[in-house]
C-alpha cells in the first residue's frame, strides 16, 4: 500500500484537526518544501497562509459538525517563506462529526489565480468562484438564510458554466 501512496501525484496526509499530521506521503512533504520526518507533528494552521487560517478552519469546523467532505483553493507556506497555492480535498474518517475529528486530505498543487492573465486562467478563476459560491451557500444553509444560499447555488451554477465553457 505504501509504493501506491508514493506513487500518487497527489499529496496525501491524515491528521486531526485540533492537534497534528500524524500521517502523510512524501508528495505532500515536497507540496510543504519539507522532509517528511518534519512534516509529521505539524499543524495544519502552522503551514497555513495567515490570510487563508481563517476561512481553512471554519470548512474545517462544519466538516467536523456536519461529516461532510469539502474543497478548497488555498496557500501553503514553505519554511522559505514561499507561498504555494494548493487545490486541496478533506474527508472526515469514520463518518463520524466531531469537532475534532480525524480527516484525510488530498492536496495537489495548482497555479496561482490571477485575474489579469489572459493564459487559459479564466477557467480556472470560474471554477474557483464555483466551488467558493458552493462553500459559501453551504454557510448560508446552516445560518439559516435561504435566499442567501439560493443565490450562492445560481452564482455556483453561472461560474461553473462559465468554468466549462472559458
Amino acid at each position: 500500500m505504501s509504493e501506491i501512496l508514493g506513487r500518487l501525484r497527489m499529496g496525501i496526509a491524515v491528521g486531526h484537526r485540533d492537534t497534528r499530521v500524524l500521517s502523510a506521503n512524501a508528495r505532500f512533504a515536497r507540496i510543504l518544501g519539507r522532509d517528511l520526518s518534519d512534516v509529521i507533528g505539524l499543524r495544519m494552521r502552522d503551514v497555513t497562509y495567515p490570510d487563508d487560517v481563517e476561512c481553512n478552519e471554519t470548512f474545517f469546523d462544519m466538516a467536523g459538525k456536519t461529516g461532510q467532505p469539502f474543497m478548497l483553493r488555498k496557500r501553503y507556506v514553505r519554511p522559505s517563506g514561499q507561498a504555494i497555492w494548493v487545490e486541496s480535498r478533506y474527508f472526515v474518517l469514520d463518518g463520524c462529526p466531531d469537532a475534532g475529528a480525524a480527516y484525510l486530505l488530498l492536496s495537489r498543487r495548482i497555479m496561482a489565480p490571477s485575474p489579469g492573465s489572459q493564459t487559459g486562467s479564466e477557467a480556472d478563476l470560474a471554477d474557483y468562484v464555483s466551488a467558493l459560491s458552493r462553500g459559501l451557500a453551504v454557510l448560508a444553509r446552516r445560518a439559516v438564510l435561504p435566499e442567501t444560499e439560493e443565490l450562492l447555488l445560481v452564482a455556483s451554477g453561472l461560474a461553473g458554466e462559465r468554468a466549462r465553457t472559458a
